[in-house]
């Protein structure tokens, strides 16, 4: 199993993250409608933070996993490869004025209002020591990952969420003795993948200009889960009400020598082998400017798939 300070990780985090979407350094960010706003350091990972245009709230991307591939992919005469990478969870600091802000839990929405962002003056938190830090799990939307070997010239961007958050507060929620939830009511319902696509599509876009052509994209949809919560705690259950996502965007730089790595490539996807081996249903597969499977699920990514390829043209 990989791990932080591995050979792999290091350089598909150093390379394919930090000086893509930190350092910037083909200047795409702004294009690409993205405004890093400075990191932080929390005790369980460093974090980075970012403004995306027409969007009133903040994103953090958290150091937080290593992740590994879920398709092989093989070459004549080279050992079979695995792509590695940095995992980010990512969190959405909702502006108060917002719609969605009602929909993050009764304690996301005091502490976003509280010294910790500054009455809620602060788009993001200010106390980020370990004495003073918020919960990892607290404004938690979705995760992304980037993957990548340099061999291949091959740099998989990845994201996963559920289409809604949702926490029942099976004894009520009070505040200062006001009770804000009632037992058994919702406490948390956000848009986890409608707010992470929002910030991986920028991504994708700062991805295709520095890195190479958008190749192929997969899609997967399965079972999500609801928490049942407690004071002592919560509890996941299946739930068919909500729906778990994952999208993986495959980006090959322009060069003659990868394209046998195309062609390979080509014959997993068709197979859909990437999907199948997350247990999810096949839902997109788009490969080389072709939509090869579509069942709805992704209606915003084949409107991006779409522009991508009028804007390559």
């Amino acid at each position: 199993m990989a791990k932080r300070g591995d050979g792999a990780y290091e350089r598909a985090f150093g390379v394919y993250f930090k000086l893509v979407l930190v350092d910037d350094i083909m200047r795409q960010l702004e294009q690409a409608g993205l405004r890093r706003l400075g990191e932080a350091e929390y005790s369980y990972g460093r974090a980075w933070r970012y403004q995306v245009e027409g969007v009133r709230g903040v994103y953090e991307l958290v150091e937080w996993d290593v992740q590994r591939s879920l398709m092989r992919v093989n070459l004549p005469n080279l050992p079979a490869l695995e792509f590695s990478g940095p995992i980010f969870l990512v969190k959405y600091y909702p502006h108060p004025d917002e719609e969605v802000f009602e929909e993050f839990s009764a304690r996301e929405q005091v502490l976003r209002l509280s010294p910790y962002f500054n009455y809620g003056e602060s788009p993001y938190p200010l106390l980020d020591s370990a004495e003073g830090e918020l919960d990892p799990t607290l404004f938690n939307v979705g995760t992304m990952y980037v993957l990548a070997d340099d061999a291949l010239g091959i740099v998989r961007l990845g994201a996963y969420s559920q289409d809604r958050f949702i926490s029942i507060a099976e004894d009520g929620v009070w505040v200062s003795n006001v009770l804000l939830v009632p037992p058994g009511g919702r406490d948390r319902d956000v848009p986890g993948w409608e707010l992470t696509w929002r910030l991986f599509e920028r991504v994708a876009q700062v991805y295709r200009r520095v890195v190479g052509g958008l190749y192929a994209a997969v899609g997967g949809v399965g079972g999500g889960r609801v928490w049942s919560c407690r004071q002592s705690g919560c509890v996941e259950q299946e739930s068919g009400e909500v729906k778990l996502k994952l999208l993986e965007l495959i980006f090959i730089a322009s060069s003659e020598v990868r394209l046998q790595a195309q062609g390979i490539l080509n014959a997993q996807l068709e197979n859909i082998e990437a999907v199948q081996a997350t247990g999810l249903k096949p839902a997109l597969l788009w490969v080389g400017g072709g939509l090869k499977l579509d069942d709805g699920a992704f209606p915003e990514v084949r409107s991006f798939l779409e522009a991508t390829l009028d804007m390559s043209r």
